[in-house]
């Protein structure tokens, strides 16, 4: 925008740029001057013209960009998108390859990277994450307070996992606690987070890698498994629930421990495993009532 106000000052801008190489220069022969001129002669009518039309175009880019923020509760003020959209769109005139390129790094570097998360599934079925978090580091605990405050009193119940900070889980954390709403941690990936984190919670359900991070020691046997719950437990969750894969799970109480059999799974494919949507209360009751461990008159 700055260099099209100058555009109809050409005297100006050929001063300035006079004891600059040929190359960089608008005074001369060289290519910059060469465009410069072929510009400036259009005209100062139809210069002004596309200068404001460039300022119109960039304005509406700009709230485009602040509307998405607002639309996602990202609360990042409309100066802020004024200084980064025209940075984004200047960019963008640079090509890329295969995605790595002037655009990308200016985007991730005005904003933050998007997070992903790739599932490996072997022949056997078992599975892996790789995640790079992303974005999700950004999440601060005023966030959390401006967005899940006014609901908390709403709520069933608070799940989380550990892809996001520690302080902004422990404000998440804190509301529920002032709010009596129940609290379910899926303690991963493995982090060095405190116990304050999940100490308080009604169901701590690591999978066996999560375990042994908490409680470090291997999970190689059932007695590993019952010794590893029973020390969560000491520490205050109400319910434990340990995800041994194809194990099975150990159900881990004050009053008792309950081994539950693993659900036989013969994989077919692995394509798009885990782009599915999550199953419905019908489809879980469905599961449980072919599993040989399910009761449906016990209190479930």
């Amino acid at each position: 925008l700055i260099v099209g106000a100058l555009v109809p000052e050409g005297r100006f801008l050929r001063r300035i740029t006079g004891r600059l190489p040929v190359g960089l220069s608008l005074a001369g022969r060289g290519p910059l001057a060469k465009v410069y001129a072929a510009v400036t002669g259009c005209g100062r009518r139809a210069v002004l013209s596309a200068f404001g039309v460039s300022v119109v175009f960039n304005i509406i880019n700009v709230l485009i960009n602040w509307l998405c923020g607002q639309a996602v509760g990202a609360g990042i003020g409309l100066g802020y998108f004024f200084a980064a959209t025209p940075l984004l769109s200047v960019s963008g005139l640079v090509p890329s390859i295969g995605g790595w390129g002037v655009r990308e790094t200016v985007s991730t570097a005005v904003y933050a990277p998007t997070g992903a998360g790739v599932l490996l599934v072997e022949p056997d079925g078992e599975t892996a994450f790789i995640i790079a978090p992303g974005a999700n580091l950004t999440l601060r605990p005023q966030d959390v307070e401006a967005r899940l405050g006014p609901l908390i009193d709403r709520v069933d119940g608070l799940l989380f996992n550990f892809e996001t900070p520690e302080e902004a889980l422990l404000r998440a954390v804190s509301l529920a606690r002032k709010a009596d709403v129940p609290i379910f941690v899926d303690a991963g990936p493995p982090r060095p987070y405190g116990r304050a984190l999940w100490q308080d919670a009604d169901v701590l359900s690591p999978n066996q890698p999560e375990t042994e991070a908490l409680v470090g020691f291997l999970i190689d046997s059932d007695e590993a498994a019952r010794a590893a719950a029973s020390a969560l437990l000491s520490q205050g969750p109400r319910a434990v629930v340990l995800k041994l894969g194809a194990r099975g799970a150990l159900l881990a109480t004050s009053d008792a421990m309950r081994f539950f059999p693993a659900f036989p799974v013969r994989p077919v494919a692995t394509a798009r495993h885990g782009a599915m949507s999550g199953p419905t209360r019908i489809d879980v009751e469905t599961l449980l009532a072919q599993h040989p461990s399910f009761d449906p008159n016990a209190d479930h």
